[in-house]
């Protein structure tokens, strides 16, 4: 790949912002552990500077560099394809909505091939080698106008899950439907300020003895308020930012309110129940699946959201243990944890599999 002194480098493109959340760089974080975990190098670019997110990527021993280019544009290609001129690497990896087809054509200018996660199939004709979309339903007859010669990674036998959540295939706790502890959860950034409104409408309908655990992220501004809102609601709880082993707190967590992002994959796999928020438009199938295949509840979009009906069917769901233990059952058989690993055994065996 890169010679015999250098160990394999995977090339990731990736955003986060206040606007975007996190959830696009943290499952290419997953993808890039994968990677380093057989001996290969990962480095991240990033249009802009992300002070909080490039100290993350660090501390995981991630390099990071900045092109100081709007996202998606001509620049961002030129400069992405100019990087891996000069860094000879095995794959670029490639998540985010501001990468089209001219984008990834510019990059096909590089001869290294292109690995792009996608929730959506209008991702077709990406010009790629490959195309993981790890949100079920997929069905191989959506992509099928991609380009040719482009492989298909489809389904949730592909989640990525970051190293953290890896160490617990074994260890995953066996949920009794039992309710002592809710998780409320609305991702990396939470623009529009939802986890306000979820921790406020749970005002009286919760019994004395849960613990309301409310998790934000590093690029949430809205912390002050939701702190407030919790202490009108006369709830009993926590309120953590920045976490970083999310699944030893989401091991003692048994029930959930989250955006309908990868997030509901992680719990899932812990074997949390959850009622899933649309946060976005490439939300509503993964929510509609979450309910359809029977590990959660689908609570619609966030702007259509009756915040009591809501608060009722969380509290609706703390009485019913064994609807909730079913739901845990059924996320753990989803989701088995060893998807980062079939990627990443993918993108090693790449070049072997090519016709000669």
């Amino acid at each position: 790949m890169n010679g015999k002194s250098d160990p394999p480098l995977l090339v990731v493109r990736a955003e986060s912002g206040k606007d975007l959340g996190t959830g696009h760089v943290m499952r290419m974080l997953a993808l890039a552990q994968g990677w380093q975990d057989v001996g290969g190098r990962a480095v991240f670019l990033f249009a802009q500077a992300n002070e909080a997110m490039s100290q993350r990527l660090e501390k995981e021993l991630c390099a990071v560099t900045v092109l100081h280019e709007i996202p998606g544009s001509k620049g961002d290609a030129e400069a992405t394809t100019r990087f891996l001129r000069t860094h000879p690497a095995a794959w670029v990896a490639v998540d985010g909505y501001n990468f089209d087809q001219a984008y990834l054509m510019t990059l096909t200018e590089s001869k290294v091939p292109v690995l792009v996660m996608t929730d959506y199939p209008h991702a077709e004709k990406f010009p790629v080698a490959a195309l993981l979309n790890q949100n079920p339903p997929v069905r191989t007859d959506e992509y099928a106008a991609r380009a040719p010669g482009t492989s298909l990674l489809l389904g949730l036998q592909y989640v990525l899950l970051r190293r953290e959540f890896r160490a617990w295939s074994q260890r995953r706790p066996l949920r009794s439907g039992r309710v002592s502890r809710l998780l409320v959860t609305m991702g990396g950034a939470d623009p529009d300020n939802v986890t306000e409104r979820v921790v406020s409408a749970l005002k009286g309908v919760l019994p004395a003895n849960i613990q309301v655990t409310i998790v934000v992220g590093a690029q949430n501004v809205h912390g002050a308020k939701v702190k407030r809102a919790a202490h009108e609601a006369g709830l009993n709880f926590q309120y953590l930012e920045r976490v970083e082993d999310m699944p030893a707190l989401l091991s003692e967590c048994d029930l959930a309110v989250c955006a309908a992002g990868a997030t509901c994959w992680e719990l899932a796999f812990m074997g949390v129940p959850m009622l899933a928020v649309i946060l976005a438009q490439n939300q509503e199938p993964l929510a509609a699946a979450v309910e359809r295949l029977g590990c959660g509840v689908n609570l619609g979009w966030h702007h259509q959201l009756d915040a009591t009906k809501a608060a009722q069917m969380t509290a609706g769901l703390v009485k019913d243990s064994a609807r909730l233990a079913a739901m845990a059952r059924c996320g753990q058989a989803l989701v088995d944890g060893g998807g980062t690993e079939r990627v990443v055994n993918f993108l090693r065996q790449y070049k072997d599999q090519l016709p000669s």
